[in-house]
């Protein structure tokens, strides 16, 4: 199991102004994850081929000043491979 940032671990501003945008935390069980680097992050190695896994994924944004006013947004992409 892998995460990928569009935006490398930030809110981006929708619209005119590009040097806008929010920081976030993501993390996975309890782990902080760096999405700021462009490659896909691995959450998770393996599992049992029975076992079902969950995990538990928890977004927060800091306190960091004030951005423009507008929508902003990121994708997350999750990405499972079988082995």
């Amino acid at each position: 199991v892998a995460l990928r940032s569009a935006n490398q671990g930030v809110l981006a501003f929708v619209g005119d102004d590009p040097t806008s945008f929010v920081p976030f935390n993501l993390s996975v069980d309890g782990n902080l994850i760096d999405l700021s680097i462009e490659t896909d992050v691995t959450i998770a190695e393996s599992a049992p081929p029975t076992a079902e896994a969950r995990y538990a994924i928890a977004v927060e944004i800091p306190d960091f000043g004030l951005p423009s006013e507008g929508e902003y947004e990121d994708v997350i992409t999750v990405t499972v491979t079988a082995q």
